[in-house]
């Protein structure tokens, strides 16, 4: 396959992919701030105001109800709604599982992927370096669950294509 075209399929690939997961960090941001308003205002009303938290134990409970929304909301995407976020979806993008039966994720796939990419969050993304090294294009949660990003639209794309016609010359 030439530089160029692997360059530019790589870049539309990478693009997509990105974005993504922006949109499903910006819904996971929105999703875990009104869970917590939601919970201190029904706190504050079965408690009454003398419900107190301080900075300190705020913060921790903040950071817990953060990371449980986050790898909930990854797990049950990828197990109930066919390997698809919200932002998989908007880009006509889908996990699959590698091998034969490449359909359907199964349980340990999705729960592995999910906490990768929490795990990925934490590290401020910076194991997404392995994506613009590898000949793959598989970042550290489609290692750790065996699973692969592949595009999903009901008729084929220009770009599914071009990639069609590219392995079946190589």
């Amino acid at each position: 396959m030439r530089l160029k075209t692997r360059l530019r399929l790589f870049n539309y690939y990478f693009l997509k992919r990105a974005f993504a997961y922006i949109l499903d960090l910006i819904f996971i941001e929105i999703l875990s701030q009104t869970i917590c308003t939601v919970l201190t205002i029904s706190l504050t009303r079965l408690i009454g105001y003398r419900f107190e938290l301080t900075y300190e134990y705020s913060e921790i409970a903040t950071r817990i109800q953060f990371i449980i929304t986050h790898v909930s909301y990854f797990f049950f995407s990828y197990y109930l709604y066919d390997g698809q976020t919200l932002g998989l979806k908007t880009f006509n993008l889908q996990v699959k599982q590698n091998g034969f039966n490449n359909h359907r994720l199964k349980l340990s796939s999705c729960l592995n992927r999910a906490i990768a990419n929490f795990v990925l969050f934490e590290l401020y993304l910076i194991p997404n370096i392995i994506l613009l090294a590898n000949s793959k294009n598989k970042t550290m949660p489609d290692y750790l669950s065996d699973s692969v990003i592949s595009y999903h639209s009901s008729k084929p794309s220009k770009i599914s294509q071009e990639v069609k016609v590219i392995k079946t010359a190589a």
